[in-house]
């Protein structure tokens, strides 16, 4: 593809194979974009914070969290990439997504312990997963920690509180919630 890009006097850069990357993973041909990945480092080029938060969504749509987790080990332990909460969120939400709650709350910490904070997405990915276990009274305090932390909760967020609450019958503390709402 690339030869044919470079005979028609087409530029291949770092936004080409990024592009490629994308497509290859939403296409569940991780082994070529991995391949690409390759391209990349093989013609100089650094790969991009994006390039491997695409590859890390890749392999979590797969549902091959292990070797996302893998790849992010790699990244930071060989320091090629400082990580930002975009990737420790796709992380963390894969995690959740897999039921790897409290290895998803321990990177948490972690990130936020290197300085790297946690956002609403952050919260919310391991909110969801607490309520689905059926752990609300976690969930709740997530909620406290992160408005006290002055991280605003979203709709989304009072959204899987809310069915986390329903789910787990606890109508007068759904109420308060609205209360505390609205």
């Amino acid at each position: 593809m690339f030869r044919e890009l470079r005979v028609l006097r087409i530029p291949v850069d770092i936004v080409t194979f990024n592009t490629a990357i994308h497509s290859c993973c939403h296409l569940n041909t991780l082994d070529y974009a991995f391949s690409l990945l390759a391209g990349i480092i093989k013609s100089g080029w650094v790969p991009a914070v994006f390039t491997y938060n695409t590859l890390i969504q890749g392999l979590l749509s797969q549902d091959r969290p292990l070797e996302a987790g893998d790849l992010f080990k790699k990244l930071i332990r060989f320091q090629e990439i400082q990580p930002n909460v975009v990737m420790y969120n796709t992380i963390i939400d894969g995690l959740c997504k897999t039921s790897n709650t409290s290895m998803a709350l321990k990177l948490s910490r972690k990130m936020e312990n290197i300085g790297c904070r946690p956002n609403t997405v952050t919260y919310t990915s391991i909110i969801d997963s607490l309520c689905k276990e059926g752990r609300v009274d976690h969930a709740l305090d997530l909620v406290s920690e992160m408005t006290h932390k002055g991280i605003s909760p979203d709709v989304i967020t009072y959204n899987r509180l809310f069915q986390g609450l329903c789910t787990s019958g606890r109508w007068e503390d759904t109420e308060r919630l609205l209360t505390i709402i609205y």
